[in-house]
């Protein structure tokens, strides 16, 4: 399966352990698991192989619950790009052509693997369109978002399992598995995930789990004596580096402000954060994809699963809110094992307030 549609030979390995040939096969044995894989760690392809082949052997279909819709997007997009035409997406960003075409392909068979956001499972339409395939999996992306103790708990989480056991009640009391996945190893957090499940549908998640640790990543610290010096030290790494460039900040005016600057200075620079309309943040997360633009300028409300394996500089210029935070943004550079990143935290005394 794997070589028959992402023509890779061997699957990857973290500190010679096949965890990911490992979740892959659990999948396949139709148990639910939870794989703690780093970011850039290759996750989707492990929920997405055993997907294609239930769809191929028994037209399951495979529901991918992500708090994200530029993930889901770019997810299939990539898959497309692969010649994988398997996979569908039904949320907000959809024209009425596109989501019609969307549910057409998933009542004809088409789909096999179907990405929608944890609000959608409240939807009368989406539960009338999902009773009528053979559902074989819930996948559930970030799925820290079910713990009051990680960084971005969601409330529409928790509706997930009831929506599982109301499909398992109609479909003749059938056990559906769950895979779950999350870059966030706080051991509470999996705790969380694995006391809810067991709880609400009495499933046991086996737990695949990696190091955080990115070998191909170079952290360093640049402390600077005021805003000018700052934005001095990030230009000479934006013009040092000629690759593509994440700029993280933590305020929203600060995107613009730097994309501007930056752009008048000779560095054309694209701003995205979570406050921007949905068609202008679309637009200028597929020209950095792309690369129409090498550097964006952005809250960390950019990055999740956002699958650009080329991101050779990651530059905080506001410190992350937590660690976890960090790791995880940071984690945006290198998603290709072979390639290398560097990671910078600018800061100035006043900044540590």
């Amino acid at each position: 399966g794997l070589k028959h549609w992402f023509g890779f030979d061997s699957f990857r390995c973290y500190a010679g352990e096949p965890l990911q040939e490992n979740a892959v096969r659990a999948a396949v044995d139709n148990k639910s698991l939870l794989a703690v894989f780093p970011t850039g760690g290759g996750k989707s392809i492990t929920f997405q192989l055993p997907a294609l082949m239930s769809g191929e052997n028994a037209k399951g279909l495979t529901i991918v619950i992500s708090p994200l819709q530029s993930l889901m997007k770019d997810q299939v997009d990539n898959l497309e790009k692969a010649e994988i035409t398997d996979a569908v997406t039904i949320n907000g960003l959809l024209d009425p052509i596109e989501r019609a075409k969307s549910f057409e392909r998933v009542e004809d068979g088409s789909a096999s693997i179907l990405y929608i956001s944890p609000e959608s499972l409240r939807s009368r339409t989406i539960e009338r369109l999902i009773l009528g395939r053979n559902v074989v999996r819930f996948v559930i992306d970030e799925a820290h978002c079910f713990s009051a103790w990680g960084q971005d708990f969601r409330v529409d989480y928790l509706f997930i399992a009831d929506f599982i056991a109301a499909l398992s009640k109609e479909k003749g009391g059938i056990s559906i598995p769950v895979s779950c996945f999350t870059a966030t190893a706080k051991r509470k957090v999996i705790q969380d995930i694995c006391d809810y499940f067991k709880e609400k549908l009495d499933l046991k998640l086996t737990i695949y789990a990696t190091s955080a640790a990115r070998t191909n990543l170079h952290y360093r610290v640049i402390e600077t004596a005021d805003e000018k010096e700052k934005y001095a030290r990030l230009r000479e790494l934006l013009e040092s580096h000629d690759c593509p460039a994440i700029v993280y900040t933590s305020k929203v005016r600060d995107t613009y402000v730097l994309a501007k600057r930056l752009t008048e200075d000779g560095l054309f620079a694209l701003a995205y954060n979570g406050k921007m309309n949905s068609p202008e943040r679309a637009r200028n997360q597929n020209d950095f994809i792309s690369g129409a633009a090498r550097i964006i300028v952005a809250t960390n409300a950019f990055g999740m699963g956002v699958d650009k394996k080329d991101v050779g500089l990651v530059v905080h210029y506001s410190i992350s809110a937590s660690l976890e935070n960090y790791v995880q943004e940071a984690g945006r550079g290198a998603r290709d094992p072979d390639l290398e990143a560097d990671c910078y935290v600018l800061f100035c005394e006043d900044d540590l307030e």
